[in-house]
């Protein structure tokens, strides 16, 4: 997998999207993460989060592995 996201320092923060797409699941499916407090996040603001590389790094791991790409 050539990810170029794989050089982002690990202080960088993602929106939920990229961690979707860096998972590959969908962006439903890591919210529901975030509200289960499966997923750490920041909150800059009331209705936005975002997630750190160190934390996608982590899950990705810790043996998740994304779904098979078609």
């Amino acid at each position: 997998m050539n990810d170029t996201m794989n050089d982002a320092p690990l202080d960088a923060m993602h929106p939920v999207s990229e961690a979707a797409r860096r998972w590959g699941v969908k962006k439903s499916t890591v919210r529901r993460w975030i509200y289960e407090k499966k997923v750490d996040v920041y909150r800059p603001g009331p209705r936005s989060v975002r997630i750190s590389e160190r934390t996608v790094r982590e899950r990705l791991a810790r043996g998740f592995s994304p779904a098979a790409q078609r």
